[in-house]
């Protein structure tokens, strides 16, 4: 009987052996993981960081873009205005008139009246 005593022995410090060495590799396999999670989730949070600052400057680039064609409308509206002056002016009775209200011009022998308001 002794033997077995020993046979038994021998696989538990065996089977020690084998257990403190699954242990290890299992410890080893959660602080990779807990590692691998930690660096996922920071890789995620700079990237939805870097997203929402996108979104932001889009916005911004956006609204400066509504800004810039109400602009752009309005000088076109100037434009096509100046140049229907500009048309007008080529004429000589409309540059008479113009002439006659803005600078007080008046022919030979006729009187200009200012009436105050």
């Amino acid at each position: 009987m002794p033997e077995n005593r020993t046979v038994l022995q021998m696989n538990n410090g065996y089977i020690e052996h084998v257990n403190r060495r699954r242990r290890f590799v299992r410890a080893t396999h959660i602080r990779r993981f807990k590692w691998l999670l930690a660096i996922f989730g920071t890789l995620i949070v700079l990237t939805g960081v870097q997203l929402w600052q996108t979104k932001q400057q889009l916005k911004a680039v956006n609204q400066s873009l509504v800004t810039t064609k109400v602009s752009y409308q309005q000088a076109k509206k100037e434009q096509a205005a100046l140049q229907q002056e500009t048309k007008l002016l080529k004429q000589p009775k409309y540059l008479e008139q113009v002439v006659r209200q803005k600078y007080d011009y008046a022919k030979k022998g006729e009187v200009v009246y200012r009436f105050a308001n």
